[in-house]
């Protein structure tokens, strides 16, 4: 979905290069979410280095973004709004481990994913719930994109 939103950014915006990036992410997750559904057994799994290489093309499609008719001071959040599930779930685990005295790198069952199942969703409801909320932000971004200071500053925080 961050991919997604992303594309419609820098459509909106004309911005060409990143657009089809963009695109192609959106076209290889989908391409995984394919043959990881649950209607399928699941036939193949995102590891460390796809999670991983997905990540860092987020952060560097987020990074090349440019709003040359906002100010900095306002669009800095576009792509923290975009990427904030993620960010989210980062934080939250990494603070937890530390707090638990558990290494960031081991895998757990502390995602917050993971914790929307434990207080009693389906694991389709959690990734629906994660989805609503992924798209909520992203609307939030769409919006702060062409917001000026005051609104910006009203949506994004």
């Amino acid at each position: 979905m961050a991919s997604t939103f992303f594309f419609l950014i820098a459509t909106l915006t004309n911005q060409y290069l990143i657009a089809p990036l963009s695109v192609v992410l959106v076209g290889a997750c989908l391409g995984f979410l394919y043959f990881n559904f649950n209607f399928r057994s699941a036939s193949i799994f995102m590891g460390d280095t796809g999670s991983l290489f997905l990540g860092f093309m987020l952060a560097a499609v987020g990074i090349k973004l440019r709003f040359p008719d906002n100010y900095d001071i306002v669009t800095w959040m576009v792509p923290v709004l975009v990427l904030g599930v993620p960010l989210f779930d980062t934080t939250l685990v990494t603070i937890s481990r530390i707090r638990r005295g558990i290494p960031i790198s081991r895998g757990g069952k502390d995602h917050f994913s993971h914790r929307l199942v434990a207080l009693g969703l389906t694991k389709r409801e959690a990734v629906l719930v994660l989805y609503l909320v992924q798209g909520a932000l992203g609307v939030a971004a769409l919006v702060v994109m062409q917001a000026d200071l005051v609104v910006g500053y009203s949506v994004g925080i």
